[in-house]
């Protein structure tokens, strides 16, 4: 992992904006797939990830929520089922 990467996720507080999540999406799909490898469930990313979702997706409408929501959900779903199939990528998401 860069530092760049866990910079992104050590500020995941910090993103409010639709542009500034699509900025950070791939570095942080990276590091909480690093992350949740081998692992069940994470209590406290998943309440970052849905602070996350609460400042960001009242704001959007249309194409814009909708890939929002998509790409957070895998985001989510790793955080709360972990990451255990290696073909898929992420805990039953295909990429």
């Amino acid at each position: 992992m860069s530092l760049d990467e866990i910079a992104a996720f050590n500020n995941i507080q910090n993103t409010n904006s639709i542009s500034d999540f699509d900025a950070k999406y791939d570095k942080l799909f990276f590091v909480i797939k690093a992350k949740m490898l081998g692992k069940i469930s994470d209590v406290n990313l998943k309440k970052k990830l849905t602070e996350l979702n609460t400042r960001i997706i009242n704001s959007l409408n249309g194409p814009k929520k909708i890939d929002f929501e998509e790409k957070w959900n895998k985001l989510y779903e790793m955080a709360d089922k972990g990451v255990h199939d290696f073909e898929i990528g992420t805990a039953g998401i295909k990429k």
